[in-house]
C-alpha cells in the first residue's frame, strides 16, 4: 500500500514536470514562430529593395538619357537629331538620314537588349543570393520549430503516461484500502 502511495506521487511529480516541459516547449515554439514572421518580412524587404534598387541602377545606366549619353562619338546619329534631343524628321527624313535612323534603331535595340540581359543576370543573383541566405537563417530556424514540436508532442505523451500511471496507482491504492478493510 504504501508503494501505491509513492507510486502515485512518483506519477504526480512526474506529470507536473511534463506538463511544465509542455509549457516551456509551447513558450519557445511560439517565440520561434514570431522571429520567423520577422526574419522572413525583414527577409522580402530586403529582396525587394535589393530588386527595387538592381531596377532603378538599369534604368538610369540604360533609360534615354543613359543611352544618349553612351552614344557613339563617332557615329553621325547626332545629326538627326535636334539639340533638345528630339528627332529631327526633315533630317530623318533625307536618304542620308533614313539611313543613321536605321542605324540609331539597330544601335537602340543593342543597348536595350543588352540592359534586359543585364538587368536579368542581376535580378538571377539577387533570387540566389537571397534564395541561399533564407535555406541559411529562415530555414534554419524552421527546421529548429520543427523539432521543438516533435519535442512538445513527446512531453506531450509522457503526460499522458504519467496521468495513466497516477490513475492507476491510486486505483491499486483504494483497492489495497478495500482489501485491508473489506
Amino acid at each position: 500500500m504504501v508503494a501505491n502511495i509513492f507510486g502515485k506521487i512518483y506519477a504526480k511529480l512526474g506529470k507536473l514536470e511534463a506538463q511544465n516541459k509542455v509549457s516551456r516547449i509551447t513558450r519557445q515554439i511560439a517565440r520561434m514562430t514570431k522571429e520567423i514572421g520577422r526574419a522572413e518580412k525583414q527577409h522580402n524587404a530586403m529582396k525587394r529593395a535589393a530588386i527595387n534598387d538592381a531596377k532603378m541602377m538599369n534604368n538610369s545606366v540604360f533609360g534615354m538619357a543613359g543611352l544618349m549619353q553612351m552614344m557613339p562619338k563617332d557615329a553621325d546619329f547626332a545629326s538627326i537629331f535636334k539639340s533638345d534631343g528630339s528627332l529631327d524628321y526633315a533630317k530623318a527624313a533625307t536618304d542620308e538620314g533614313k539611313a543613321l535612323y536605321s542605324s540609331y534603331q539597330q544601335w537602340m535595340t543593342q543597348q536595350q537588349t543588352f540592359a534586359q540581359n543585364n538587368l536579368n543576370h542581376t535580378l538571377a543573383m539577387i533570387e540566389d543570393q537571397f534564395d541561399a541566405r533564407y535555406e541559411l537563417e529562415i530555414q534554419a530556424m524552421k527546421d529548429e520549430q520543427a523539432d521543438l514540436e516533435i519535442e512538445k508532442e513527446t512531453a506531450q505523451a509522457e503526460v499522458q503516461v504519467y496521468e495513466g500511471m497516477e490513475k492507476q496507482e491510486g486505483e491499486f491504492a483504494k483497492n489495497n484500502i478495500q482489501n485491508m478493510f473489506g
